[in-house]
């Protein structure tokens, strides 16, 4: 169980810094005036955030 505990975390850290980086782009192509939407995902996508981030989704 600790071993699937600890995959577990290792993934979520994985998510989090690629989600980082991902908005750090966004941030750089909507600074150039190129990242225009809504949000990353559908509304029925199956999440209740709604952000044009990664970030809030890795969170929820």
């Amino acid at each position: 169980m600790d071993s699937v505990h600890q995959q577990l975390q290792e993934t979520l850290q994985t998510l989090y810094r690629k989600a980082v980086d991902a908005d750090q782009i966004l941030d750089q192509l909507q600074h150039q005036q190129q990242g225009k939407f809504a949000a990353i995902f559908a509304d029925d996508s199956g999440f209740t955030t709604r952000s044009k981030r990664f970030g809030p989704y890795v969170e929820e």
